[in-house]
C-alpha cells in the first residue's frame, strides 16, 4: 500500500500509538519524582522538567487529523512539538553543565543555574518559537504540523531546531567526555555510579533522535519521493513521538 490516503492513515495511527507510549513513560517519571523525596535532587529535577516537555510533545500526536487542518490548532501543535523538543535538550544540557562545574570549577551554584535555565526555557524560548508565525512559516505537512517547506520555513527549521539541537548535543558530549575522563570510577560509590549512568544515557536518546531526524531530512531533500522513503518517515516520526517512553526505560531500569 503506497497510496497517499493509506500512508497517511498508517502514519497517523503509528504516531498516535507511539505518542501514547511516550506520554505514559513521561507521566510515570513525573509521578515517581513527585512521590519519592529521595529523587528530588537537582539532577532529577532536570529529568522531571524533561519529562514534562516529552509528555506535552506526546499529546500533540493525539490530535485528530481533521483538527490539524484548522490553522490555529496546527500552529499550536507545531510550536509545541518543536519547542518541547528543544526544551528537553536544554534540560539534558543543564545536567552536563552542573556536573562539569562541580568537577572542574569545584563550585556548584545549582540554584543560580536552575533559575537562569527556568527563565530561558519557560519564558524566553516560547516567545522565540512564536516568531515563525510572523512569516507564516508553520503549516500542515502530510499529517504533521511543523515548519513549512519554503525558504522562510527552512530557515526557521535550521535556526530554531537543527542548529541549536546539534550545538547542545556537541556541548553535552564534550562535557561528558571531560567528566568521564577525569573521574576515577573505582573511588565512586554505587549510588553515584547509578546516577552517572542515567544522566549519560539521556543525551544519547536525544542524539539518536536528532541523527534520525537529520538523516530523514537529508534523504527527503536528496531523493525523489518513494514508498520506501515515506514508510521510513513514518517510522522515524513514530519513534520521535515515543521519546518519553525511552527516557522512562532509562529512569526505571538503569541500576
Amino acid at each position: 500500500m503506497c497510496s497517499k490516503e493509506s500512508l497517511n492513515t498508517i502514519s497517523y495511527y503509528l504516531q498516535a500509538s507511539s505518542g501514547a507510549f511516550g506520554f505514559i513513560g513521561a507521566l510515570s517519571i513525573i509521578i515517581a519524582y513527585l512521590s519519592y523525596k529521595d529523587l528530588r535532587t537537582y539532577y532529577f529535577q532536570a529529568v522531571f522538567f524533561t519529562s514534562i516537555a516529552d509528555g506535552l510533545k506526546a499529546t500533540v500526536y493525539f490530535v485528530p487529523f481533521s483538527a490539524l487542518k484548522i490553522s490555529e490548532v496546527c500552529y499550536i501543535c507545531a510550536i509545541t512539538t518543536n519547542y518541547m523538543t528543544i526544551a528537553s535538550a536544554m534540560w539534558t544540557l543543564f545536567i552536563s553543565v552542573v556536573l562539569y562545574q562541580a568537577l572542574f570549577k569545584s563550585v556548584v551554584e545549582v540554584e543560580k543555574y536552575i533559575k537562569i535555565w527556568c527563565i530561558f526555557v519557560f519564558c524566553i524560548m516560547p516567545l522565540v518559537f512564536i516568531l515563525p508565525l510572523i512569516t507564516d512559516s508553520y503549516g500542515l505537512l502530510t499529517i504533521n504540523c511543523t515548519f513549512k517547506e519554503n525558504f522562510s520555513g527552512n530557515l526557521w527549521r535550521i535556526g530554531l531546531f537543527y542548529l541549536p539541537g546539534w550545538v547542545m548535543i556537541f556541548v553535552s558530549l564534550y562535557t561528558y567526555f571531560k567528566i568521564f575522563k577525569k573521574l576515577n570510577f573505582e573511588l565512586i560509590d554505587r549510588d553515584t555510579k547509578s546516577i552517572l549512568k542515567k544522566v549519560i544515557l539521556y543525551p544519547l536518546v536525544i542524539i539518536f533522535f536528532f541523527i534520525m531526524l537529520s538523516t530523514l531530512r537529508i534523504l527527503e531533500n536528496r531523493l525523489s519521493s518513494s514508498c520506501e522513503l515515506k514508510y521510513f518517515s513514518a517510522i522515524c516520526l513514530s519513534l520521535y513521538a515515543s521519546q518519553g517512553f525511552w527516557n522512562a526505560m532509562i529512569f526505571f531500569t538503569t541500576a
